[in-house]
């Protein structure tokens, strides 16, 4: 959209890149708290003075509030990647903005003006988006990664094995690179993710993706859609459901002998699944992985979380619903009165724990454990010998939990 604006509004654009290099420099709990920004730069004020009319124009556009609303939301995903964002709240927030500072360019303000006009619309449109913020629970830093391809393929467990075609990579992250190298290998593979380029991937939200049935011979998803689940999980919110339902999703979209493959495990869920219909087949993590820091995780939780799962869909006659209302072939496990998709849900949202000490840790578990995610995290980005690291590899694959598109 840029592209096609004037070279007053790209250099606008350039400014406020500045602004938000600024401020990822301060935590975002003190930002969302309400810590005074800082002072507008001496060129953004002389811009936005030199050319008034063209920018209140740029200002007031529908394009304008888009724009913004995407890089804002990008950047408020690269602080904490858990965070869920209101789309349209945030549009609205930033159409408001916009046109507060449109109607502030009437006029011939001098510096000092147009520099209390851009404080006033700042603080205003920062409280707005705190607002935001708070209420999808993302108030603290929990930044995302990008990897290796080699390093994602020694996490999932898969070495160097062929990957049944087509595949799809479940939160490839604003580079998919680990779907750019199989393509390159001449292997039929997308992304899915809120960040997601064009050229190789979906852009979407895993949550409401449309996976299809009988349609993917592999899914993986490397600290991705798991990572959130086990997130959702601890936190025993209702959206820990909505994951469980995606997952079976996952699961139904598989052709007969596919696998759905991800890190780190969901031991609350595998354990519930149907053996006549899925085989699940844990991988340790490379032994460089696996530092005191995520066995400390895994005693805090209660449930293993260091391997890869790999998942199998073994029935074609055997699907299991994942909502209420859509009967299908499969029958529930045994001694359960209730359909598997919902028993999921339930082990899912923190009604089924599993592993020692889970019967009595209370329902206040999440709020010790969710924390220490980061370390989870950390291991796993950290290369085995003779492997890139994360962000400095030659061949940068997905960050992690990068797959929600809001």
């Amino acid at each position: 959209m840029l592209a096609r604006v004037s070279p007053e509004v790209l250099r606008l654009a350039a400014l406020f890149e500045e602004v938000l290099q600024a401020l990822a420099e301060v935590p975002l709990a003190e930002l969302v708290a309400g810590r005074a920004l800082p002072e507008p730069s001496a060129a953004l004020v002389e811009h936005l003075r030199a050319h008034r009319a063209t920018l209140a124009g740029w200002l007031r556009s529908p394009g304008c509030a888009e724009a913004l609303c995407v890089r804002l939301a990008r950047w408020l995903w690269s602080r904490n990647q858990y965070v869920r964002l209101d789309r349209a709240a945030l549009t609205a927030a930033c159409d408001r903005a916009a046109s507060e500072l449109a109607d502030e360019l009437a006029g011939e303000p001098d510096a000092k003006d147009m520099s209390e006009r851009l404080v006033r619309t700042g603080q205003e449109l920062q409280a707005r988006v705190a607002a935001l913020v708070r209420a999808g629970g993302g108030k603290t830093d929990v930044v995302c990664s990008e990897y290796a391809v080699t390093l994602q393929r020694d996490a999932l467990g898969l070495g160097d094995a062929p990957l049944t075609a087509p595949v799809l990579d479940v939160g490839c992250g604003r580079s998919a690179g680990f779907v750019r190298a199989l393509r390159a290998e001449g292997v039929a593979a997308t992304g899915l993710d809120r960040e997601a380029p064009e050229d190789v991937a979906l852009v979407g939200d895993w949550l409401t993706f449309p996976f299809g049935q009988d349609r993917w011979g592999t899914i993986v998803s490397h600290q991705a859609f798991s990572l959130h689940f086990v997130h959702q999980h601890l936190a025993q919110g209702p959206e820990a459901f909505a994951y469980a339902r995606v997952y079976m999703a996952m699961l139904r979209s598989l052709k007969p002998g596919g696998r759905l493959v991800y890190v780190p495990g969901l031991p609350f869920v595998e354990s519930m699944l149907p053996a006549k219909t899925y085989r699940c087949t844990k991988v340790p993590l490379p032994e460089a992985m696996l530092t005191e820091a995520v066995h400390a995780l895994e005693r805090a939780a209660g449930f293993e979380l260091a391997y890869a799962a790999h998942v199998e869909r073994l029935v074609r006659g055997s699907v299991i619903t994942c909502s209420g209302g859509d009967p299908r072939r499969a029958s529930p496990p045994a001694d359960r009165g209730v359909g598997p998709a919902d028993a999921l849900a339930q082990g899912a949202a923190g009604g089924r724990r599993t592993g020692p000490g889970a019967a009595d840790r209370g329902v206040g578990v999440h709020e010790r454990v969710r924390p220490t995610l980061r370390p989870l995290r950390a291991a796993l980005g950290q290369a085995a010998p003779g492997r890139a690291e994360h962000r400095g590899g030659a061949a940068p694959g997905r960050g992690a939990g990068d797959g929600r598109g809001r």
